[in-house]
């Protein structure tokens, strides 16, 4: 399919992202931003490696943070904070090396921040607040 962007930001959608999205494998910027969303991230969504931009922010989405997301190697901006989205940072987060911004905070993530994230060198705004995180920071090219 050769739908690039799909902008639904600051609208009135309710109920669930329908999983047909992930059928638009083009996809290079995903906005459902501030809207009334519930449900959790559609499992098809793991078909969108293309994206650059995925924006999910203030509304009521469920779950943990997909696996999945490990595979968006040309992700730069992900945003999901001011859900409710519980569990940890995966691991594959690490695999993210063009990912600049990462927005988590006012969740409910827990757990403690993987020794991968130090991988995402380009990461030049990280916001994690408000979330139930432990144990120590990683060191490295984060720390500094």
């Amino acid at each position: 399919m050769k739908l690039q962007e799909v902008d639904l930001w600051g609208n009135d959608f309710e109920g669930a992202i329908p999983e047909d999205f992930g059928n638009c494998t083009g996809l290079k910027i995903f906005d459902a931003s501030n809207n009334f969303l519930t449900g959790s991230i559609p499992r098809s969504f793991e078909k969108l490696v293309k994206l650059q931009d995925l924006k999910l922010w203030n509304n009521s989405l469920v779950g943990a943070i997909p696996d999945y997301f490990g595979n968006y190697t040309e992700l730069t901006f992900l945003d999901i904070s001011r859900n409710l989205i519980m569990g940890s940072i995966p691991r594959s987060f690490g695999k993210l090396a063009k990912l600049q911004f990462l927005h988590l905070s006012v969740n409910q993530l827990s757990g403690i921040i993987p020794v991968e994230i130090v991988n995402c060198t380009k990461l030049i705004n990280l916001t994690l607040g408000y979330n139930k995180f432990s144990g120590e920071f990683p060191a490295g090219p984060l720390a500094i």
